[in-house]
This record gives C-alpha cells, sequence and structure tokens, in this order.
C-alpha cells in the first residue's frame, strides 16, 4: 500500500511539472499608454494598426502555434500610473514583454522596473538620451533619438542660411532632452536663439508663451511639445499674426495632429522617423499599403508605426524559440540586424538604438505629409 502511495505520489507530482512547464496558448504582451488624455489620438491610430498586424499574424496560425494577445491600460499620460500599469503586467498578467509605450518621461520611469524585473521593452514613442545611453539590457529603441531629430532640424536651417530661431518646449524629459540637442546644435553652429519658452507638462494655457515668440518675431519656432499642445501654439500664433515657420518632432505625427491644428496645418513642418506611409516608393512603404489595404486601416504615420512596430516584435518571437522566454526575446532582439525595406534596423551588443533614420516633411493644402 506505501509503495502505490508513493508511486501514485510521483504520478501526481510529475503530472503537475508537466503542467506547470506548459506553454501557454497564447504570447501576451503588454501596453501602458495614454487611451483616455492628451495623447490618445496617435495612440490609438498606432495601437490599432499593431492589433490590425498580429490578427492577420493570427488567422494563420500565429507564432509557432500560439497567438499574440496585446493587453494595453491607460495610464492618461501620467507617469505614476504608467508605473502602476507597467507593474501589474509584469506581476499579475505575466506578460512576455512590455510593448508600443507612449511618452519620453513615461517611459524613464518604467526604465527601472523592466531592469529589476529583467522584462525586455519595445518600441516607444519617445525616444531621450536616457533611454540609449547608457544602454539598459532589456529596452530596444524602435525610433532614432529624439537629439539626433533635433540636430536634423538644424542643419537644415543651416543649409537654409537661416538662424532667426526660436524654441518652445514642455519642461519635461522629453522638452529637456530635445532642447538640450538644440542646445548642442546651436553652439555648433554658432546660432544665438532669439527666445527660449518653457511650458510645463500638463499644462494647457499656451498664452505667455506664445507672447513671448511673437515679440521675439523669430523666422522659425521648434516646438518640441505633445501634438494637442503643439497644435494650440501654432493656432495662436496663427491668430496674432505671426507667420514664423513652425517645425514640431516625429512626437506628432499622425493624422490626430493634423486634425488638431484644422485651418492652420498647411505649412507646419514635422520631423519623420518611420518610413514614408502615402506611397509606395520604397518596400517598407509598399508591404505598409498592401496591409493598409487588407487591413482597411487609413495609412498615417501612426498607423506605419504601429504596423512595423507589430511586425519586429513577430520576427523577434519567431527567433526567440517555440517557447520563448523573456531572456531568449532579449537575445533575439540583440541578434537583429536586417532591413525592412528600406528602413535598416540593428541591435547588437550593447547598442539599443535600432535606427537612426530622420527625414523633414511638410503637411501640405490637404492636410497630408509631404516630403
Amino acid at each position: 500500500m506505501k509503495i502505490v502511495n508513493s508511486l501514485l505520489c510521483t504520478a501526481l507530482l510529475a503530472a503537475g511539472i508537466a503542467q506547470a512547464q506548459k506553454p501557454e496558448a497564447v504570447i501576451r504582451l503588454g501596453q501602458t499608454a495614454d487611451y483616455s488624455g492628451p495623447q490618445s489620438g496617435p495612440v490609438k491610430e498606432t495601437a490599432n494598426a499593431a492589433r490590425a498586424y498580429f490578427a492577420m499574424v493570427n488567422a494563420k496560425g500565429g507564432v509557432n502555434g500560439r497567438k499574440i494577445e496585446l493587453e494595453s491600460l491607460d495610464d492618461g499620460f501620467d507617469t505614476k500610473r504608467s508605473v502602476e500599469n507597467a507593474k501589474k503586467l509584469i506581476d499579475e498578467r505575466n506578460v512576455l514583454a512590455l510593448f508600443l509605450f507612449r511618452g519620453t518621461a513615461n517611459a524613464e520611469a518604467v526604465m527601472p522596473i523592466i531592469a529589476e524585473k529583467k522584462v525586455p521593452m519595445f518600441a516607444g514613442v519617445g525616444s531621450s538620451k536616457q533611454m540609449h545611453e547608457p544602454p539598459n539590457r532589456y529596452l530596444f529603441n524602435l525610433r532614432a533619438p529624439v537629439q539626433v531629430e533635433v540636430a536634423t532640424v538644424v542643419s537644415q536651417l543651416v543649409a537654409q542660411g537661416a538662424n532667426n530661431v526660436a524654441v518652445v518646449y514642455t519642461d519635461d524629459g522629453f522638452g529637456k532632452d530635445a532642447l538640450g540637442g538644440a542646445k548642442a546644435a546651436f553652439e555648433k553652429n554658432n546660432i544665438q536663439p532669439k527666445a527660449i519658452v518653457s511650458i510645463p507638462r500638463g499644462a494647457t494655457d499656451v498664452d505667455e508663451a506664445v507672447n513671448t515668440i511673437v515679440k521675439a518675431a523669430p523666422a522659425m519656432t521648434l516646438g518640441f511639445c505633445i501634438p494637442k499642445i503643439c497644435a494650440t501654439i501654432v493656432q495662436k500664433l496663427r491668430s496674432a499674426r505671426s507667420n514664423t515657420q513652425f517645425v514640431s518632432l516625429s512626437n506628432t505625427s499622425s493624422s490626430a495632429y493634423v486634425k488638431e491644428l484644422g485651418e492652420y496645418s498647411k505649412g507646419v513642418m514635422v520631423t519623420q522617423v518611420m518610413p514614408y506611409p502615402f506611397e509606395a516608393r520604397e518596400g517598407a512603404s509598399r508591404d505598409f499599403l498592401q496591409f493598409s489595404r487588407e487591413a482597411k486601416i487609413a495609412p498615417s504615420y501612426a498607423a506605419i508605426e504601429g504596423w512595423l512596430s507589430a511586425r519586429i516584435m513577430v520576427d523577434a518571437l519567431k527567433k526567440a524559440g517555440n517557447n520563448p522566454t523573456r531572456e531568449s526575446l532579449v537575445t533575439a532582439f540583440e541578434n537583429m540586424d536586417t532591413n525592412y525595406g528600406g528602413f535598416p534596423l540593428r541591435y547588437g551588443g550593447a547598442n539599443r538604438t535600432g535606427s537612426t533614420f530622420v527625414e523633414i516633411t511638410m503637411i501640405g493644402k490637404d492636410g497630408r505629409f509631404i516630403r
């Protein structure tokens, strides 16, 4: 009887171990982003495209027979909620990785958590110097660094023979990082800005900043702020009869931004860190446009970012093994060195800057971004 009991216990224990080791039927990714606040427009644009791509992959059997699920939690663009959401997704939902986060300050707040819990985080809209240097083993940036965007704009300014410039920035991680890049570029090119104006993070009153810019009368104004704030500044500048050329960074590149700008969208310049989504000029653009037609998603820079982020994530998951772990996914990303139809992507070693691609566009009279 003791032998039978012993065998029974052994069998039950073996069954329990087998059950514990059995991989989940799904690959669960987690996202904390602003679904209800000032960034909700572009957040939804990007996430909808990513979900549509995952749905297509799942319809064809998923990755190694497992479907991908993206669980999103709303943080309202609040850094404290971003941290709470990240912990919940990791500790309670047991996500394999964090994906498509939004906001530089939000990402920086989560960085210590992913380092402590050893959870990879990929593809965020926000790319400050702190997110690249020193490298965080578990953070993989898709976008070019913000300071590379700013340097590209200033180089264009110099090429045009202009040096009459002002800066308006949000007083947070993103704005300060962009301002740091601007100051370095100004110094390198012997440019003395006419004005540098800050706006508190979360503030909606931009009148003081606008008045300062109007009085400075710069030929060009660089805006380092979220889409809603940048759009409000442009509207008020135009209402004050200022013709300053306004330039914002790629974080504003979305259909939602154009809509916010309204009648004042024409002529606004925007830097881009993703392939051009409106014409099939390169391989990535052709692939995206085919996807957008099949998924019935309107082409936009935000949409192509969601699609490309999801596509790269799927490729990494395929390389991470039949039963991917957080560490095997990190290794898969580290070994990435490929070209997505004119969009080179490379990590490896301590490098966490996947791309340095930047170009400048202008919004045309039809609300479309023009190269």
